[in-house]
């Protein structure tokens, strides 16, 4: 099994949600990058490309539907999102 390289952007303003997924996440070997918003998780994608992206639906400001969007429109239509809602 190929190893996983790259970060997980994990996006949720729940500030439990992302202590408790991050740190399983973490445990499990994954480098995680945090955003708590839409346009914070925009920001981050643009530093360095995640490998994946875990996105709560509602978001404050900019919806997750809205970041998938950007972010399928920058990376392609492969980029690989999970929505949590």
């Amino acid at each position: 099994m190929a190893a996983f390289s790259g970060s997980v952007l994990l996006v949720d303003d729940d500030e439990q949600y992302l202590e408790l997924v991050s740190t399983t996440l973490e445990r499990a070997g994954y480098r995680i990058s945090l955003a708590r918003s839409g346009e914070e998780a925009l920001a981050l994608s643009r530093l360095e490309r995640p490998a994946v992206v875990v996105l709560d639906v509602k978001l404050p400001g900019v919806s997750g539907y809205e970041v998938c969007r950007q972010l399928k429109d920058a990376f392609g239509d492969g980029f690989p999102v999970v929505f949590v809602s």
